[in-house]
């Protein structure tokens, strides 16, 4: 396989100072071919037998506070599941199956962000969409699994771009920037360039 391995936070700053002959493939939730299922680690792993890759997935909240793998803020489109993630127990959850882009239910289960994490270290990057997880939650786990060289959260705002930073400032960040006033924001806040 394909691995991104960085021994340090400063090793992949490095390796991602921008180089006009490095190019680097941002996965959206893993794929979908071959009949696997987004935000699964299986799915991962197959992109990553063809290329590096890092991979932009999805962490959500279940009843119980578990931090779980999956896009939609419901489960009728990617599980065998119904109803919104957040009525869900964990223990529930785990019950359930994943389904394929072409709704066919698969073999694999909902991922935790934990095992996720786990798995990732040493193969590549995971930049944590911001869904409903509570970003004290994201910082949490990220801390726990001193995963700061192989996670990477996405802001929407300085707001959030600077509570990160508050909380370890070798957090790598994806943020998104989608106007000239948010640029401006982002250029007066004195946030570091070299984060994001």
């Amino acid at each position: 396989l394909n691995y991104f391995k960085f021994n340090s936070v400063d090793e992949m700053y490095s390796y991602f100072n921008y180089n006009a002959n490095n190019l680097v493939i941002s996965g959206h939730r893993g794929t979908f071919e071959h009949g696997l299922p987004e935000n699964s680690i299986v799915a991962m792993e197959e992109v990553l037998k063809y290329t590096k890759a890092i991979f932009e997935v999805d962490p959500r909240l279940s009843k119980d506070s578990v931090a779980v793998m999956i896009h939609d803020n419901t489960l009728d489109r990617t599980t065998t599941g119904k109803g919104k993630v957040i009525d869900y127990m964990w223990e529930e959850l785990q019950k359930l199956k994943l389904k394929d882009a072409k709704g066919n239910v698969t073999q694999y289960t909902i991922p935790t962000l934990d095992e996720m994490i786990i798995w990732a270290k040493g193969k590549t990057i995971l930049n944590l969409d911001k869904k409903d997880l509570p970003l004290e939650k994201t910082a949490e786990i990220i801390r726990k699994h001193d995963a700061y060289a192989w996670v990477w959260v996405t802001v929407h705002d300085v707001g959030q771009a600077k509570f990160y930073l508050d909380k370890n400032p070798k957090q790598y960040l994806s943020m998104h920037i989608r106007s000239l006033g948010a640029l401006e924001d982002f250029k007066n806040s004195g946030l570091p360039y070299d984060r994001m």
